[in-house]
């Protein structure tokens, strides 16, 4: 862009009217120049421009030099006396100046100020005359503003100024618009999907427009209707085709209105404030931004991003809202469907929440750090309709509930609701004590699907001993996770990882797997509880359990599809290995179970009527349990516990100079159906576990 302060310098400077002349009609062309290149002037602007040309080029052209100089004195369109050219000069520089700044898409807001004073329609004023895009640039200083809703893209960049809401809610809300025009599917759409066939002729939507998705769904507490939202950028039309850039992310059933095209708002911006009693909303826009925001004693959310694309919020501080009940006092809050969501470089606390999302997909958090909020710091699903959303580099200290949490509040079953995509890496959870609530570092209340936990490290206080509350360090829904926890660290709750339902759920999936890989567990009452569901499906190698007082293993009612146990190493330990339910008939478990360890080795040393525990059973290595006596010993009638899992291999070694019996019976079947001793001349009794009895091989 060419520079006007030349010409502006030459005006002020000029001394004869021949070279004023020359030097505004160059400034004037110049302009004029620019305008053609880079679009128009305002119309205000355009028109003194003509009335200086016509003055000056026209009006005067003949007159004596000092006529000029005292012609230059008085404007020729407003009648005003500068008592100096150099006056008139700085007039006409802030006039050019003014038009050169609107070249560049920047207002100064005072320019539209009230007796000195920007107010609220101070506010107005800029954004009506203003071009979309428009940058409207606020002198630093403090503000006393009323709620406006805004339905056009501008940029307010307050310079660090402090401002403060005059009434209750948003103080800014930037919206766009949805169309009359509403489609329905003729065929549901699932995840994945990418085109969507509708019931008519596509008439409104071209390439690149933005629509809403949505079905009917409503929440089953309060019928709260559009909780399964998405928002999609449409790629390609064709009939009654729409194909999406994106795909579906959770399944949409064919309702009344599935399809209606946004008109949104285009990268409107807000910058540099600090808010007091209110924060800012976007809704039906995209590319909204906002950073370098602090918000204090706000009622809902400091900023709120609903159905809309895109959007992005940094460097922000939000604390000590007015109020911390439902729905109020949050930090950022994304809702109905708001796809591509970045939160990044922010510190809540003292809120609510300070992240809450009511319908996000393709979210990522990252470097955000949540302090003493009085529920979940951070709400991964609130109603249960997001999907794909990361955590990374997030902190979560003295939060009172959860540190992160997915919800399913949106249907009464949650084991008829998954969520997909969800990952948190390299996280931090530090929990308040003994809070009386339930707490969780993290909380999955319903199934989730290509997810994934890694590098979490998760405290109950200072971690140094075992709460006694109602806590983990971890909480899943018992069945159908498609879950890999890597590189975990539990300190000091109750239990490490709980895999837990009120009551029996079925799994419906034959392929998912919850997969546990490196996990710590420090601290504790119960290492793992597995409790109600049936086909569960676990897998866990590398547990290291150090200082747990009750069990390693604590697995309740339900079966196992599919259960593998390896390299776990328990050390300090007073914990019993395993509780089980009775496991014959529909709780039968098939897997593998592998090394369990601990430092120290010990023989057992029989005495009359002995059974072996499951700790005796399985805490050895290779599943061999070396016996010895210092007599001959007979055992109780049922020598040895159940297998865990269908084909489950044990061996009993026994290093002693007398004798062992072992009874036959239907659930300990030797060779010969007999009884048996395990003595000097025979050491070794290998044993298998099939059909719910185990069997010598």
């Amino acid at each position: 862009m060419a520079s006007i302060n030349g010409f502006v310098h030459k005006i002020k400077t000029a001394v004869y009217g021949k070279d004023v002349r020359g030097s505004l009609a160059d400034g004037l062309e110049a302009i004029n120049k620019e305008t053609e290149v880079t679009t128009e002037l305002s119309e205000k602007t355009q028109f003194q421009q003509d009335v200086l040309t016509k003055k000056y080029t026209e009006q005067i052209a003949d007159a004596t030099d000092i006529t000029e100089i005292k012609d230059f004195h008085v404007s020729g369109e407003t009648g005003k006396v500068f008592q100096t050219m150099g006056l008139r000069g700085d007039a006409f520089d802030r006039s050019l100046a003014q038009a050169e700044s609107k070249l560049k898409g920047t207002v100064n807001a005072f320019e539209f100020a009230f007796n000195g004073q920007i107010t609220t329609r101070s506010v107005l004023d800029a954004v009506s005359e203003s071009e979309e895009g428009t940058e409207i640039r606020f002198p630093k200083g403090e503000y006393a503003f009323d709620p406006l809703v805004l339905n056009k893209s501008v940029w307010l960049n307050f310079s660090g100024s402090k401002v403060l809401n005059k009434g209750t809610g948003d103080l800014f809300t930037f919206k766009g618009e949805v169309s009359g025009v509403t489609y329905s599917l003729s065929v549901p759409a699932k995840r994945k999907d990418k085109a969507l066939r509708l019931n008519a002729q596509i008439k409104d939507i071209a390439p690149g427009d933005l629509i809403l998705l949505k079905d009917d769904t409503v929440r089953h507490s309060d019928g709260l209707s559009d909780i399964n939202c998405e928002v999609h950028e449409v790629l390609f039309v064709q009939g009654n085709i729409l194909t999406l850039r994106d795909f579906v992310r959770l399944p949409k059933r064919i309702s009344l209105i599935n399809v209606t095209k946004i008109s949104p708002l285009i990268n409107p911006a807000l910058t540099h404030a600090e808010f007091l009693n209110g924060g800012v909303g976007f809704e039906y826009t995209r590319g909204a931004k906002v950073e370098q925001f602090k918000v204090m004693n706000h009622v809902s959310a400091a900023v709120s991003f609903i159905s809309s694309y895109d959007c992005a919020l940094s460097n922000f501080a939000f604390s000590k809202p007015a109020l911390t009940s439902a729905g109020q006092g949050n930090g950022v809050l994304g809702m109905k469907g708001t796809m591509i969501m970045l939160v990044q470089n922010g510190i809540g606390a003292d809120l609510r929440h300070t992240v809450d999302c009511g319908g996000v997909f393709d979210g990522l958090v990252d470097n955000v750090h949540a302090l003493n909020n009085t529920s979940s710091q951070f709400v991964m699903s609130h109603n249960g309709f997001d999907s794909d959303q990361t955590y990374r580099n997030c902190k979560s200290y003295g939060g009172k509930t959860y540190g992160f949490q997915t919800s399913a509040q949106g249907v009464p079953d949650p084991s008829k609701l998954t969520h997909y995509g969800i990952r948190i890496i390299d996280c931090d959870v530090q929990t308040e004590k003994d809070d009386p609530l339930y707490q969780y570092a993290v909380r999955l209340s319903s199934p989730v699907k290509e997810s994934f936990i890694e590098n979490l490290t998760a405290v109950y206080d200072d971690g140094s001993k075992a709460s006694n509350g109602n806590n983990a360090g971890i909480s899943l829904f018992p069945v159908d996770n498609d879950l890999t926890l890597n590189n975990v660290d539990i300190r000091g709750y109750k239990d490490g990882v709980s895999i837990y339902h009120h009551k029996n759920v079925q799994s419906m999936d034959n392929e998912s797997v919850l997969n546990i890989n490196g996990l710590k567990i420090t601290n504790a009452y119960n290492a793992i509880v597995n409790s109600y569901g049936f086909n569960k499906k676990l897998s866990i190698k590398g547990l290291n359990a150090n200082n747990i007082h009750q069990f390693i293993f604590r697995m309740g009612e339900g079966s196992f599809d599919h259960l593998h146990i390896s390299n776990i190493r328990i050390t300090n330990s007073s914990a019993r290995l395993f509780i089980t339910q009775p496991i014959a008939g529909e709780n039968r478990i098939n897997g593998y179970i592998g090394e369990i360890n601990t430092p120290v080795h010990k023989p057992i040393n029989m005495t009359s009527g002995y059974k072996l525990s499951y700790e005796e059973m399985l805490i050895n290595q290779n599943h061999v349990v070396e016996l010895t006596s210092p007599r001959d010993v007979m055992p109780a009638q049922y020598p040895i516990r159940d297998g865990i899992i269908e084909g489950q291999k044990l061996t009993l070694f026994y290093s002693g100079q007398h004798s062992v019996q072992v009874n036959w019976t239907t659930r300990l079947r030797t060779k010969d159906e007999k009884n048996l001793f395990l003595n000097k001349n025979r050491r070794y009794l290998h044993l298998i576990w099939m059909k719910d009895s185990w069997y010598e091989v």
